[in-house]
């Protein structure tokens, strides 16, 4: 009995127990699908509402295939998402993530929108409707400052829906007028934290139609609101094998935009350059470097520091040099500013310190070059750019100066030692609608440079020696040897040369040679000038002793880097040779027609005689050949001069005459004289069945007026 009362206790006492327990169950069921059915409603009522609004602000209607509610964990899906009349945006899923708050009047939040496939397709003429036109009224705020970087951001993040947002795949195009596409990103990755004020992205590809090609770009922008600026970061790997980053840019925007500063790093070549350098002069074969820019606003416009670091690069600069240039290491500071409403860039300090092209060390006196200039921008058209400056190079020792030229520049001088120290200020101003009063003055000059070793070839006993040289007859065919050795029967040395053909080819060429050491700094000013109004090396302002070395050393290019090489080897040589032994050098070498170089070979072929024979006509005829003998070989082919070339050939005389090299008396016989060629050679010269055409019609043909007149000192020396 007491058995039975106690099972009939604990079967009562446990049901009842049970059935308490079981009420619950029930009552958190009924509870749960009651809330998460209140959670559905409201969640396919915030899709609906989300959809309708998107519809509106857009102004173009916005389709949603599918709609997926799930109940744990709660998530609303969106399937096949097309945006605009012809599907501009495509997107095959977006996951919307859903958290219960009873707090919120909705009873849920957004927690996270994951967007599983984004296809992005807009038109030029779409993408400029959603811009604001140009000229716009930028709004001001209560401070007149610009609408800050900050209330941009903070829109944006307002308009989020959720904490976060996540897409997980996106391909963006960007079609012309013609429908042809001019822009493409390819698998784009990006996640933004609301609440972590971060967003992160990568793209494996971006390309443009004008050839912009980057691949494998990460980034990371901080938008923390408490942090007085944003900071970014961002890198291009080039591959997703690849170690390092090809380039990379860090930097940092105060939210008032009062600074902005700029670090970046290149260890390779980027590809966004490739576009920008296509069909530029200039070609970068390699790249490293450093660059760090500082902005600050001030006065209307912005202050700025920036230094650049060249770890190595190397350049192609046709006008430059016909070789590669590099590696190249230098250092350049600069600051200034510039005023964006009177268009002007002012530097106030720029300072370029290069170290030894061999050690790569700046050591303790570097090649230090200052400069400070303003260029600025006229509102005519066609704008007027003005420019006016100083580049100071202070007293520095000479072989600095050649130990800091980099590999390619001035091949020729490095192996010379030198001693003395060389300092020069050049100012100089310029116009770019009247380049050809551009303005240069060479200020401070000092010069104490002396050869203390040169290269056996530069040598006196190389110079004064028997010598031979290959020259190029025609850019196809083979090179043809010039022997200047004093025994060669085509050698003419400088008492056989003649007095006549001495003097023309002086006052022809160069009527100051015998009183420079090497150098016309007049001429060369005027042939700058004349370079910069044509855009090209077109005038080279040589004297004599400059196309001696040309002739002898140097290649037909015309570059910077062979200017500057014969600028230096003509002083070196008029140091090294007598007058007389450059001029004999170069009557030798002179090319006078088509594979005729020397003056002796040309008397012969002209006019079958010894060069001493040459009449004072005949050697004014030979001078007028320069600078273009193939050209001018036509007059021999005819065997007559056209009433054009004739005026040439005494205008000639008459300059001979001014510069008191002639007497009249020999002036006057020598215009009453005429030219009588080599019939023989002429009839049996090949080149007189298809001569070549002139290439300086233009230069045959300049008036009198033209030549420039440099009346040498003293009378009569040289008669």
């Amino acid at each position: 009995m007491i058995f039975k009362k106690s099972i009939t206790w604990v079967v009562s006492t446990w049901a009842g127990r049970l059935g308490v327990a079981l009420g619950a169950v029930l009552m958190s069921c009924a509870l749960g699908f009651a809330a998460w059915s209140q959670v559905s409603r409201v969640g396919v009522r915030l899709v609906n509402q989300a959809v309708a609004q998107l519809s509106r602000k857009l102004g173009t209607p916005v389709l949603v295939g599918k709609v997926d509610l799930e109940t744990f964990p709660f998530l609303v899906a969106l399937e096949d998402i097309r945006v605009g009349p012809e599907a501009q945006v495509v997107i095959s899923r977006i996951q919307i993530d859903l958290g219960l708050n009873l707090w919120s009047s909705s009873l849920v939040d957004i927690d996270e929108i994951g967007i599983e496939r984004l296809d992005l397709k807009m038109t030029e003429d779409h993408l400029r409707t959603l811009l604001p036109p140009a000229g716009a009224a930028v709004p001001s705020g209560g401070d007149g400052s610009l609408v800050s970087l900050q209330r941009l951001i903070d829109k944006l993040f307002a308009a989020m829906p959720s904490r976060r947002l996540v897409i997980a795949g996106a391909e963006l195009t960007l079609l012309n007028t013609q429908g042809e596409p001019t822009l493409r990103v390819r698998d784009v990755k990006l996640a933004i934290d609301r609440s972590a004020g971060e967003a992160v992205f990568r793209i494996a590809r971006l390309r443009t139609q004008s050839g912009l090609n980057e691949g494998h770009l990460y980034g990371r922008v901080e938008l923390n609101s408490n942090a007085p600026d944003y900071r970014f970061f961002v890198k291009s790997k080039g591959n997703a094998n690849a170690n390092k980053p090809i380039w990379s840019v860090s930097g940092l925007v105060q939210k008032d935009l009062s600074q902005v500063q700029l670090n970046m790093a290149f260890h390779r070549r980027p590809n966004f350059l490739e576009a920008w350098l296509r069909g530029q002069p200039m070609q970068l074969t390699r790249l490293r470097s450093r660059l760090q820019i500082e902005l600050t606003k001030a006065m209307g416009g912005w202050q700025f520091t920036a230094q650049m670091q060249s770890l190595g690069s190397t350049l192609r600069l046709p006008l430059l040099s016909s070789r590669e240039i590099g590696p190249l290491f230098f250092e350049l500071r600069a600051n200034g500013s510039f005023q964006p409403k009177s268009r002007s860039l002012t530097f106030d300090a720029a300072t370029l310190t290069l170290p030894g092209r061999v050690s790569r060390a700046f050591g303790e006196n570097p090649l230090r070059l200052a400069a400070r200039f303003q260029a600025s921008l006229s509102d005519e058209a066609p704008a007027n750019l003005s420019i006016r400056g100083q580049v100071m190079l202070p007293t520095t020792s000479c072989q600095t100066v050649i130990d800091a030229s980099p590999d390619g520049l001035l091949p020729l001088i490095e192996g010379f030692k030198l001693s003395g120290d060389t300092a020069a200020t050049l100012a100089f101003e310029a116009q770019s609608q009247n380049l050809e009063s551009s303005r240069f003055d060479l200020q401070d000059a000092i010069f104490g440079c002396r050869v203390l070793e040169a290269p056996y070839a530069f040598t006196a006993e190389h110079l004064n020696g028997p010598l031979a040289v290959e020259r190029q007859v025609e850019p196809d065919a083979p090179k043809v040897t010039v022997s200047l050795d004093r025994q060669a029967p085509t050698f003419a040395s400088f008492a056989a040369i003649g007095k006549n053909a001495q003097v023309a080819f002086v006052s022809s060429e160069d009527a100051s040679f015998y009183w420079h050491k090497g150098i016309d700094a007049s001429a060369l000013v005027s042939a700058l000038r004349r370079d910069l109004a044509e855009g090209r090396v077109a005038a080279g302002g040589s004297t004599i002793t400059m196309q001696t070395v040309k002739n002898l050393f140097l290649t037909p290019e015309r570059t910077v880097s062979r200017k500057m090489q014969e600028l230096f080897l003509a002083w070196h040589l008029e140091h090294t040779l007598s007058k007389e032994r450059i001029l004999e050098l170069y009557m030798n070498v002179a090319e006078l027609g088509p594979g005729i170089f020397g003056i002796g070979p040309a008397a012969e072929h002209f006019f079958a005689k010894p060069a001493a024979e040459l009449t004072l006509l005949e050697a004014a005829y030979l001078a007028t050949l320069l600078p273009n003998p193939k050209g001018r070989y036509r007059y021999f082919c005819k065997g007559d001069l056209t009433p054009n070339y004739r005026d040439l050939v005494h205008g000639l005389l008459r300059r001979m005459l001014s510069h008191g090299r002639i007497s009249s008396g020999r002036y006057l016989q020598a215009m009453n004289s005429s030219l009588h060629f080599n019939e023989d050679q002429r009839l049996a010269a090949r080149d007189c069945n298809d001569p070549p055409k002139a290439s300086g019609e233009a230069t045959e043909l300049r008036p009198e007026s033209a030549y420039l007149f440099r009346r040498p000192p003293g009378g009569m020396a040289h008669e």
